[in-house]
């Protein structure tokens, strides 16, 4: 070991390069690649990824509000199901307005997003038809949240009532919003059920015992059945991974993630491992020597 060392000393500048390329290679393999494992890590963070699908007009990802009810009513595999969407980007609360996005979505909802927990009030507020629920963040700009839970805001001049406040996870499929509301069947009254695409999502969560390939195609043929007037090649059906990496640049709701960029940076670290293994050969083969 001495010889060794002494080896070093008398090579300064071999022994620089192999060293602060060995720190380099290790330093960017754990940046990059913590960068990728939580770009995954969206992909695989509900336990049941392999079974949640949405329904859309390529490349957008939803529908309309209608596609929920049809496809409960035909298709008895379905475990879960929910709508979610954009509402609206304003609220008044005791007379003061304030910029927030507003989503609105299905009862179901905290059953396929867990990680949503409500930390103040309870999860039952979608019982109601003018309950919200609030996030953390959007809580203490209203106010003290221990005095939030009962107060009334207005939405598009709705009235609704805070009944939950919940945690928003950091590192999730679902984009960061303020209010969560119940949809509001009412906001499409009059329409002609299938007439038109309104951006919302609708989360299908199939049952455990149920065939993939023969799940998805009932559904595909329902969904081209309800838009006839729509090319049957246009309608999809996108599984979690597919929603993750989509390609959507409207929606607005959902996180995206760039594979190509992901698939790339893998290379890359992969190729960082490669260099910090040669230079850490280099340095032993140094001391066989």
């Amino acid at each position: 070991m001495k010889s060794y060392f002494k080896f070093l000393s008398r090579n300064k500048l071999y022994t620089a390069i192999e060293a602060v390329g060995l720190v380099i290679s290790i330093a960017f393999v754990i940046l990059i690649g913590n960068y990728v494992y939580q770009q995954y890590a969206v992909v695989y963070e509900q336990p049941a990824y392999d079974r949640i699908y949405s329904v859309g007009h390529y490349p957008s990802l939803g529908l309309s509000v209608w596609d929920k009810a049809s496809l409960e009513e035909q298709l008895p595999e379905i475990e879960a199901i929910s709508r979610f969407g954009f509402a609206s980007d304003e609220l008044t609360y005791h007379d003061q307005l304030y910029e927030a996005n507003v989503c609105h979505a299905d009862a179901d909802f905290f059953f396929f997003f867990p990680q949503f927990s409500i930390v103040e009030g309870t999860a039952n507020a979608f019982e109601g038809t003018h309950n919200a629920i609030v996030s953390k963040s959007f809580a203490n700009r209203l106010g003290k949240t221990t005095e939030l839970l009962g107060q009334q805001f207005v939405i598009e001049e709705e009235e609704y009532t805070i009944s939950g406040i919940m945690e928003e996870p950091q590192n999730t499929l679902i984009s960061h919003f303020d209010v969560l509301i119940p949809v509001d069947e009412n906001r499409w009254a009059g329409r002609k059920p299938f007439s038109l695409m309104d951006g919302v999502l609708t989360f299908i969560r199939r049952m455990e015992n149920t065939e993939e390939e023969a799940f998805k195609a009932k559904v595909l043929d329902i969904c081209q059945r309800n838009y006839s007037w729509i090319e049957k090649n246009e309608i999809r059906v996108y599984d979690y991974k597919e929603m993750f990496f989509h390609t959507d640049y409207f929606c607005t709701v959902l996180h995206r993630g760039n594979l190509t960029s992901i698939q790339i940076l893998t290379v890359v670290v992969l190729l960082l491992l490669l260099s910090a293994v040669i230079n850490y050969v280099n340095l032993n083969m140094a001391l066989v020597g």
